[in-house]
């Protein structure tokens, strides 16, 4: 099979960077730093005019120097000789190119000349180009990361025109603890653009879900993106947040990055039609994206909230309707079963509320549970509260049943096959409790609406309708530049 053009960039063979710096602070050090720390295996050469190695790795003065052509170089000198650096790529022939340097296409109608010859001298050669004015990329798979930051792994593909942006994802994936399979900054995307980051990470095995930060579409993208994700028998969910809806929005992003942001409508639609699910904050985005890879996809949208109080209850209740899902009575079998292991103080009819047994006596949590699990009226479970801190206010051998419950909790979950989110207000400290749930794959959220929103998603990633077939199509969404 033919190898895609950006495996170049993602599981490169040997990588050069053109501009590494012996000043670790510095871009050109802290990128090198990331790219040793990630434990590439391959040739890894870093480019400077006067140094003899840096961090234990020979340095050569140009690329022509090197024993062989890297399959990627990174570059990071000054702009004015970042031509220079892509002619030497260009006569090696180097399939895969990251220009990091800013001061290009986002800068004006120069730029974009300079740009656009940068592109068609490495095309020429049989290259492509990631960037300029980006800030660099990540591959798990590759042991690849010129961002200058540690990233953890995991199974979210990200896609961003915005380095800041990128930096924010990957402390959630560390907050959250779901990592990242690729991340990719576009930057001006003067070669390769967003649909074929999608088409690549669409494809590739060790992402489940794609979040994209996109401030703006080139003529005919969207139409590129809607005829991809309809040529896909079944695409993996893309969650994307788009800002620019504001006169004010689109001026900072046409200022960034040179991207139009589009007619907020043209957009809303055009990414419907691809059953792309749009969110409204990077948080959201992140929370989303993590239900869309650990949870299976729900056959309906009716779940059963089960919280330690009523006031938790009620709020994750109410964020559930707002998400599309429904909270139903359950069935009278289910609630006589509830009442032969709860107490009469407890509520049970949706939401079930535990009224301080489970502080107790943390094993009725998984028994709760499986009962309500149980119902066929319902496709999946909110638990609200504080479960995996209950140790906090109680003594060591509560803190021990309550491991045990756990373990349990994530078995019921595994034989029950509906997805389900365990809400704690300690749901990012380390606690014992959570481990076996976070190994499991069940996604743990701090926010009660968060987790509601959450599980909003794959409901809506699961009912969304079909790509329709061109006839269906009633506008072209590229048929204006910013358009989606």
């Amino acid at each position: 099979m033919t190898r895609h053009v950006l495996d170049y960039f993602a599981n490169p063979a040997s990588v050069a960077v053109i501009g590494a710096s012996t000043v670790l602070h510095k871009a050109g050090g802290r990128r090198w730093r990331s790219m040793v720390e990630a434990g590439f295996s391959g040739g890894l050469y870093p480019i400077h005019p006067t140094a003899s190695e840096i961090l234990g790795h020979k340095a050569y003065r140009t690329l022509r120097d090197l024993p062989a052509p890297p399959e990627m170089a990174v570059v990071l000198v000054r702009p004015d000789l970042v031509p220079e650096a892509l002619e030497d790529c260009a006569d090696l022939r180097v399939p895969a190119v990251v220009i990091i340097t800013a001061g290009f296409g986002e800068t004006g109608p120069e730029g974009k000349r300079l740009e656009r010859a940068m592109v068609d001298r490495l095309r020429g050669a049989g290259g492509r180009m990631i960037g300029p004015n980006c800030a660099g990329l990540f591959s798990a798979s590759g042991r690849v990361n010129v961002l200058g930051w540690g990233v953890p792994a995991g199974p979210i593909g990200v896609i961003s025109q915005s380095g800041n942006m990128a930096l924010t994802f990957v402390q959630l994936a560390r907050e959250k603890g779901v990592g990242i399979s690729k991340l990719i900054t576009v930057g001006n995307a003067a070669d390769l653009r967003i649909p074929e980051y999608l088409d690549y990470l669409q494809a590739d095995p060790d992402t489940r879900v794609i979040v994209a930060y996109l401030e703006g579409f080139e003529p005919d993208e969207g139409r590129a993106i809607l005829d991809l994700m309809r040529r896909l028998p079944t695409p993996k969910p893309v969650v994307v947040i788009k800002p620019g809806e504001t006169d004010s929005g689109r001026r900072a992003a046409l200022s960034h990055t040179g991207a139009l942001a589009g007619q907020h409508r043209v957009v809303e639609a055009a990414l419907r039609q691809c059953r792309i699910l749009r969110v409204a904050d990077t948080e959201e985005a992140w929370d989303a994206a993590i239900a869309l890879a650990l949870l299976p996809a729900p056959e309906t949208g009716t779940v059963v909230v089960i919280s330690d109080g009523g006031g938790h209850a009620t709020i994750v209740a109410d964020a559930a309707d707002k998400a599309g899902l429904v909270v139903p009575p359950l069935a009278a079998e289910t609630r006589a079963a509830l009442a032969a292991v709860l107490p009469p103080r407890s509520g049970i009819a949706n939401p079930v509320d535990f009224a301080g047994v489970a502080e107790e006596d943390p094993e009725v949590v998984p028994r709760v549970l499986d009962i309500a699990l149980a119902d066929p009226a319902i496709g999946g479970a909110l638990i609200a509260g504080h479960f995996g801190g209950y140790v906090k206010i109680a003594t060591p051998e509560l803190g021990r049943r309550e491991c045990a419950a756990a373990e349990e909790l994530a078995r019921v979950i595994a034989r029950r096959g509906k997805p389900v989110i365990v809400h704690t207000i300690y749901g990012e400290e380390p606690l014992p409790a959570l481990s076996p749930l976070r190994v499991a794959g069940v996604p743990i959220y701090r926010s009660l609406e968060g987790s509601a929103r959450a599980m909003g998603g794959p409901w809506r990633q699961a009912r969304g309708r079909r790509v329709p077939a061109p006839g269906a199509r009633r506008s072209p969404p590229g048929s204006a530049r910013g358009g989606a």
